[in-house]
């Protein structure tokens, strides 16, 4: 959940077409991938998961996705011996769970809507939220470096993040930064705090540039799980159905 969340790509490419383009996107990543996309793989769990919670709950626990999974095997498989539509899968988890998912198809299949994880753990009676950060936070650049030989390249600028709103790019060559060497970066960067202000001077293209940063807040989102307290029949029913041994 948290690889996913926190993944840029997420609001800007749908499960739907991170399948879709799987061989052209996810099987040939660049620098700028994260950012773009997101994994078919990880998102498709979360999402059958979602689906196998919202099923049981609307179904008083009665159903889940395994039966969806043996209705398309019994009806479409074995009488057909073939695969199946987007349209005759949809349909048949609205046979199965008793209600219309277009809904769902539109926002989190389709669309490219933050996935409401934690109403989906609260139907089993679970309470998903960020943690709570104790500790001081560190200023954040956004951007990640690789060592190539003695020179310190950025491999990767975080789309929303400060190196991306204020000039930072992929296989720029960092020279120094507020006058320490290249190999100092990350120790350095790692004690200010947000808002505080570096100088960045890089190498781009063969010519030498210098511009300042403002750190900004961590963008990503830890999460915690725990259980509710005095959780009703219905979350109970879902709970254990979920979690069966």
């Amino acid at each position: 959940i948290e690889f996913v969340l926190n993944t840029p790509g997420d609001r800007i490419q749908s499960l739907s077409e991170s399948s879709f383009d799987a061989w052209i996107k996810f099987y040939r990543q660049n620098e700028n991938s994260r950012n773009a996309t997101v994994s078919y793989y990880s998102k498709g769990a979360i999402v059958g998961l979602l689906m196998h919670l919202d099923i049981i709950h609307s179904t008083n626990g009665n159903k889940s996705l395994d039966d969806v999974m043996n209705y398309l095997y019994n009806t479409h498989y074995k009488n057909f011996g073939r695969g199946i539509t987007d349209a005759e899968l949809k349909q048949a988890i609205e046979f199965v769970a008793g209600k219309n998912y277009d809904e769902f198809f539109k926002k989190f299949i389709d669309g490219t809507e933050r996935l409401p994880v934690e109403e989906y753990f609260a139907l089993a009676g679970f309470d998903l939220k960020p943690k709570t950060q104790n500790e001081v936070v560190s200023g954040y650049l956004g951007a990640t470096f690789n060592q190539s030989g003695s020179r310190l390249l950025v491999s990767f600028v975080e789309r929303g993040a400060a190196a991306w709103e204020q000039g930072l790019n992929v296989n720029d060559e960092i020279v120094e930064v507020d006058d320490k060497e290249p190999l100092q970066v990350r120790d350095y960067l790692a004690e200010k705090q947000p808002g505080d202000k570096v100088t960045f001077k890089i190498i781009r293209s063969g010519l030498i540039r210098q511009f300042t940063i403002v750190l900004g807040n961590p963008t990503g989102t830890e999460f915690e799980l725990s259980p509710v307290e005095n959780a009703t029949e219905l979350q109970n029913i879902v709970r254990s159905k979920w979690l069966v041994k």
